[in-house]
C-alpha cells in the first residue's frame, strides 16, 4: 500500500484473510489460481510494508509480483476457466504475451536494481538507469493488455466490471499520482481483490438453486 508502513500491513492482513476465505470458497480446482489473487497481493503489499519500516530500500520484491507475476498470473488464471473456445484463443495470446513482459521485466529488475523510496507518504521507485519514454510506454502498453485486458476477453460475467474498476483505478492512479503511479495503483486493485471473494461465492450457487429464486 502507499501512505504507511501500517496501512500496508494492515492490508497485507485484510488481503491474506480474504485470500483464506477466496481459495475455501472456491468451486473447483481450475478456479483456484483466481482465487489466489488476494492473497498474492497481501504479499506484495508485506513487503511494500518492510520498505515502509526500513525507511526505503530494494523494490525487488514488490516489483517482481508488480511487473512479473500479474501479467502472467491474470491472463492465466482467466484461461484455465475459460470455456468459450474463442475466448479461449485469446486468452492464450494474452497469456504468451504476459510471459514475455515478465521476461523483459525479469531482465530490467537485474540490470536496473529499483530502490523504493518514500516521497509524500508515498513509495516511488527508482531505477540506477534511466529507462527511454518510448521503450517505457510501449511495455506499459504490453503490461496493460496481459493484465487488464483478459479481464474484458473473459466470458465469465463478473470479470468485465472487475476489469472496468481495474482499468479506471489505473488511470485514476496514472493522472495523480504520476511519480508513484505504480504503488497507489497495486494499492488500488489490491483494495478491488476482495471483490474476488464474491465471485467465488457468486459460482458456489449452483443453476438449480438460481432458477428457483
Amino acid at each position: 500500500m502507499c501512505f504507511s508502513a501500517t496501512a500496508s500491513f494492515t492490508a497485507a492482513a485484510v488481503l491474506a484473510l480474504t485470500g483464506v476465505v477466496s481459495v475455501a470458497s472456491a468451486p473447483k480446482k481450475r478456479w483456484l489460481l483466481f482465487a489466489l489473487i488476494p492473497f498474492l497481493f497481501s504479499l506484495q503489499q508485506f513487503f511494500e510494508g518492510v520498505i515502509w519500516i526500513n525507511g526505503g530500500g530494494s523494490g525487488n520484491f514488490f516489483l517482481f509480483f508488480a511487473f512479473v507475476i500479474w501479467p502472467i498470473w491474470i491472463p492465466v488464471s482467466l484461461l484455465l476457466i475459460e470455456k468459450k473456445e474463442r475466448s479461449h484463443r485469446i486468452l492464450m495470446g494474452l497469456t504468451g504475451l504476459g510471459v514475455l513482459v515478465g521476461i523483459m521485466y525479469i531482465f530490467i529488475l537485474v540490470l536496473y536494481h529499483p530502490e523504493g523510496v518514500i516521497q509524500e507518504h508515498h513509495v516511488k521507485y527508482k531505477f540506477t538507469q534511466v529507462i527511454s519514454s518510448t521503450y517505457s510506454h510501449i511495455m506499459l502498453l504490453f503490461y496493460a493488455m496481459s493484465v487488464i485486458g483478459p479481464f474484458f476477453v473473459s466470458s465469465h460475467k463478473h470479470m468485465q466490471p472487475f476489469g472496468g474498476i481495474v482499468l479506471v483505478t489505473c488511470l485514476i492512479a496514472l493522472y495523480f499520482y504520476t511519480a508513484c503511479f505504480l504503488s497507489v495503483w497495486c494499492f488500488f486493485a489490491a483494495i478491488a481483490s476482495v471483490s474476488v471473494v464474491v465471485i467465488m461465492q457468486e459460482k458456489q450457487v449452483k443453476p438449480s438453486s438460481r432458477r428457483r429464486r
